[in-house]
């Protein structure tokens, strides 16, 4: 489980989602661990925090050892800690847009899905600028 990740995006642009990620024990989730994941893309309203899936932008699968690490990395962009990320993935905006919309808010939502326990929620949230 995670920590909702903030960040901004360039609209029309994409986004790389770093995130420290362990499991219901607490424990660092790695490439052994993770069964798959997948990822979705919702704007927010700010008004009434309603959700609006993106459309194209839903369930789409990522390939576990592309994106989940098994020791923790300070490279590609990471400036949280020392510690690192063990979870990196970019929204795929080759054929559908994810970040349409200037000063809007959105949620990436990866769910990840453990080859033991329930399945988890990791969440960012970006502004569009």
């Amino acid at each position: 489980m995670a920590v909702e990740a903030r960040g901004v995006v360039s609209v029309g642009g994409t986004v790389a989602c770093m995130a420290r990620v362990v499991n219901q024990e607490n424990t660092a989730i790695t490439q052994a661990t993770v069964t798959s994941i997948t990822y979705s893309v919702y704007s927010v309203n700010r008004a009434t925090g309603v959700r609006t899936e993106i459309v194209n932008q839903q369930d789409n699968s990522l390939t576990v050892a592309s994106v989940v690490y098994d020791t923790m990395q300070t490279d590609k962009g990471w400036s949280v800690d020392v510690t690192g990320f063990n979870l990196r993935f970019v929204v795929d905006i080759s054929s559908y847009a994810a970040f349409a919309t200037v000063n809007t808010n959105y949620i990436v939502k990866a769910i990840v899905t453990p080859t033991s326990g329930q399945v988890f929620p990791v969440p960012f949230e970006v502004v569009a600028i």
